[in-house]
Parts: C-alpha cells; structure tokens; sequence
C-alpha cells in the first residue's frame, strides 16, 4: 500500500505539473482580442483627382474611419454626395474628400456647361491647336501650368532702315509670350460630339491635337493675334506648384552672335 501510494503521488505531481504548464502556455500565447474601436464611413480618394476635373465613381471609396481621431469637417459618408461633382483643386489618394474641395453643378442658379463652371472669374477658355512638336511631345495634360513661346517673322522695309530701324530683309524672333497658363483640357471636351471625346477628359491615348487654355480678356486676343501672325506657337511645360514668372530677353540672331560669338550675318535679321 505505501508502495502503490507513493505512485499514485508521484503520477499526481506529474500530472499537476503538466496541468500547470499547459496553463502557463495558454496564458502566454493567447493574446486577448483587441479591443473594439468605433468607427463611422468616410469617402476618401482611391486614386488621384487632377484639379478641375468631374469626379468619378471609381476615383473614390468608403473607409471605417475611427471615432477616437475627429472626422475632418466637411468629410462626406456616402459616395453619391462626392461623384459627378467637380474637384477645385487636386487630391491626392488617401485623402479625405471636403466640400470646399468640390462644386456642384446642381445648385448653380444657372445652366452651364462644365467648361464654363471650372473657369476663374474673369478669365475665359480658348482652344489652340497644337502638334506633336508643340505640346511637349503630348505630355501636357489637364491641369498643368505652361508657358507659351513664339516665333515672330517680320518683314522690315527700307522706310524702315531709313528711320532708323533694322535693316531691310526679314526680322525672326523668339520669346515667351505668355508664362503660368492653366491648361483647362486636352483634346475634345467630355461633351462634345468628337469621336475621341472620352468621359474621362482625356483624349484617347494622348492623341490631341488641341488643348483648352485659362487666359485673362487681354491674352485671349493677343493669343488669337499670334495664332495668325507667328510662324510657331509652342508650349511650355512648367514643374508642379511652380508659379513664379521669370523676365526673358528675346532671342534673335544679334542674341546668338552675342551669346555665342557666331558671326552669322544679322542685316535684316
């Protein structure tokens, strides 16, 4: 009997052993549930929105926002109330969409067209055709700043020798015209019959062959003035946020010599 009870206190020592280190090892590696944070809907951007441009289902989305962080004012907790509306300057994806990031075609007290509803006040759009070559090999899109550069071939007289100007032949030169213009749209607009208007803004696959610029009243003629008169106009493309306007001499064939030492004949040049 006290043989068989020493192995009936040794197996229960064994097993009180076993027991306590199973449950040392639960409670090491069970982790309690996190804890439950309450959170509301917020529409942000999936995917980038130029600045000016309508809004698209797919561009947006609904995340769980935590109640714990405050929800940003403005923020919008259904995507119907943000689609279709135009975007007044970019977002960038992850971010919050604002109502004073967007305009609402619906609760203008007039009808107009989305190009008219993006345009600043007291500036108008003009389209201006352009090629290949002159639209940064087509990589100027909707919302970016360009500058616009020309080239002038005027026909100088001897009257015009005579008083004391250039000599008689044909005067070129080139210079910026205009700097910091906001490139409204690219190719046809989304509304318009043309067989590349896409609902997107964007031409098919970069192939325009005009672009939609924002000038003020003044500009628009002197562009229209150039467009008949200048034997290029090229734009420009400036770098993002960049808005600063730098003086520019005009470049002739005196320039050139000047700058480069040539010595290119420069009557009537």
């Amino acid at each position: 009997m006290r043989k068989s009870g020493r192995i009936l206190f040794v197996l229960g020592f064994v097993l009180a052993a076993f027991s306590a280190l199973g449950l040392y090892w639960i409670l090491v590696n069970t982790k309690p549930p996190p804890p439950t944070v309450p959170t509301s809907k917020l529409v942000i951007a999936f995917q980038p929105v130029t600045e000016r441009s309508e809004i698209a289902a797919d561009q947006i989305g609904l995340v769980d926002w935590p109640q714990t962080v405050p929800t940003p004012t403005g923020g919008y907790d259904s995507s119907s109330e943000v689609v279709g509306k135009f975007a007044k300057t970019q977002i960038s994806p992850g971010q919050p969409i604002l109502a004073d990031m967007l305009l609402d075609k619906s609760k203008v007290n007039e009808f107009h067209s989305n190009a008219a509803l993006i345009l600043d006040e007291r500036t108008r759009a003009v389209a201006l055709p352009v090629k290949i070559d002159t639209s940064v090999a087509q990589a100027v899109q909707a919302g970016d700043r360009v500058d616009l550069v020309v080239t002038f071939h005027a026909n100088v007289n001897a009257s015009q020798q005579e008083s004391g100007g250039a000599s008689s032949g044909e005067l070129v030169t080139t210079h910026h015209l205009m700097q910091d213009v906001l490139v409204l749209q690219v190719g046809p607009w989304p509304n318009s019959d043309a067989p590349n208007a896409q609902n997107s803004g964007q031409a098919s696959e970069n192939n325009y062959t005009v672009v939609t610029l924002q000038l003020n009243l003044q500009d628009v003629e002197v562009l229209k003035f150039a467009q008949l008169n200048a034997a290029d106009v090229s734009l420009a493309l400036r770098r993002a946020n960049d808005h600063s306007l730098e003086e520019t001499e005009p470049v002739t064939l005196e320039y050139i010599n000047k700058r480069f030492g040539y010595g290119f004949p420069t009557s009537g040049r």
